[in-house]
């Protein structure tokens, strides 16, 4: 079964692992809670808003909803 960190656009992924450097304990725990998550229903609230932010930095937009922040197959994963 496929992780949330693993169903995060490949973008997100890429501004998650820059963050490790300037912030590594809050982006390590991101980076855990999303490892040990398979379901978005079932991520913690600061998690999603994270991910969400993260969608911001990249798309200069609010996503419609968490799920905008997982690849576009992801019902195929």
């Amino acid at each position: 079964m496929t992780n949330l960190l693993e169903k995060l656009k490949p973008e997100i992924q890429e501004l998650i692992n820059k963050d490790l450097l300037e912030y590594p304990t809050s982006t390590t725990i991101l980076i855990n809670e999303l490892k040990s998550t398979y379901f978005m229903n079932e991520l913690k609230y600061f998690c999603v808003l994270d991910i969400e932010s993260y969608f911001r930095k990249i798309y200069g937009r609010q996503p419609s909803n968490a799920w905008d922040c997982l690849v576009e197959n992801y019902n195929e994963l």
